[in-house]
């Protein structure tokens, strides 16, 4: 058998087996860390290690990683790929679940979706805990950001959330980098909108929201000067603004189908702005129509894939990426007075 070495911090251990599933990678990878973290806590020579159990040889690699050692030793094993598994790799996860091994940590990331149904119900049926991975929208992400302050023993204000939120985008990873960037560079206190504001003025200040702003009030030259600034700060934040401009329409697009006579904070959750921000998304809807949002749509998804280096994108350098980035947002911009 392994042995762990108890140590005396009082932190609950984690369960021994444990499913994360959904596609957020960020949320993925953070509740892979706290299973590790709390292993170590036990004991600080824990090894961790990965296999993918829809490999060849999956099967044996996951007996050797869960069976006890002459040395002995704690594993947390990361192992992928429980919905391509083959039926006896899957018999043997269900073993190592229903009868574990003593400090064996075995964490089991599925992306979700419906492909091995039958395996995940195997896995619920033996008792594995979960922890979910979902994509978040809307105002869970606002609750994500608060969350986030509470981790760092800080509270940020409500207007001080949307702010940053309008300053970062929606990217988790992101989010919760600057939200601890705050918590350790702002002084004691509640965290305001101002204070995020001051603190991204010049930085971010002309980044996701700026651009998308400008795109969306059909401002085609301050969209090039917002987008040129945020670039020559972060040379790699294309993918970041596609998604603040998407993100943008999307609150639109609810907008322009949410149902007549909504009171102000019900329609806010409807698009899922904060009450402040309605009065400018509804100035940005008159300006579009129908039709042009639909063209706005497709120009993104293009410009997503080809910065992430698909279709059109294959081959392309930074510079070549660049210039579709900008040829998109512009394109977009200028629709409006075109017509």
């Amino acid at each position: 058998m392994r042995h762990a070495m108890l140590s005396t911090m009082s932190s609950p251990p984690a369960p021994h087996a444990v499913l994360v599933i959904g596609p957020e990678q960020f949320l993925a990878e953070r509740a892979i860390a706290d299973v590790v973290m709390s292993a170590r806590a036990l004991d600080a020579d824990i090894e961790r290690r990965e296999i993918d159990l829809g490999a060849d040889g999956a099967l044996g690699d996951l007996v050797e990683a869960v069976s006890p050692t002459l040395f002995g030793g704690g594993i947390v094993l990361i192992a992928s790929g429980i919905e391509s598994a083959a039926p006896p790799v899957v018999d043997a996860v269900i073993s190592a679940i229903t009868a574990p091994e003593e400090g064996v940590w075995l964490v089991l990331p599925h992306p979700g979706g419906v492909k091995g149904k039958a395996t995940l119900e195997r896995l619920r049926a033996a008792g594995i805990s979960e922890v979910g991975a979902e994509k978040l929208k809307g105002r869970a992400i606002d609750d994500f950001i608060t969350k986030e302050f509470v981790r760092h023993k800080r509270k940020a204000t409500p207007a001080a959330v949307a702010a940053l939120r309008a300053s970062v985008g929606d990217d988790l990873r992101a989010l919760a980098s600057a939200a601890w960037q705050l918590s350790s560079d702002i002084a004691d206190g509640v965290i305001d909108d101002a204070e995020v504001h001051a603190y991204y003025e010049g930085v971010a200040g002309a980044s996701g929201f700026a651009v998308s702003d400008s795109v969306w009030n059909a401002d085609p030259t301050q969209t090039l000067v917002n987008l040129r600034w945020a670039l020559s700060a972060d040379p790699s934040f294309g993918p970041a603004v596609v998604a603040t401009v998407a993100g943008s329409l999307r609150s639109l697009l609810r907008l322009a189908g949410a149902p007549a006579g909504m009171g102000e904070p019900e329609l806010a959750r409807e698009v899922g702005v904060p009450v402040w921000k309605l009065k400018t998304v509804r100035g940005q809807l008159r300006r579009w129509t129908p039709r042009q949002l639909a063209d706005a749509a497709r120009l993104l998804a293009a410009a997503d894939v080809a910065l992430k280096g698909g279709q059109e994108g294959v081959g392309l350098d930074p510079v070549q990426k660049r210039a579709v980035l900008e040829r998109s947002l512009l394109a977009i911009a200028t629709r409006h007075v075109e017509e």
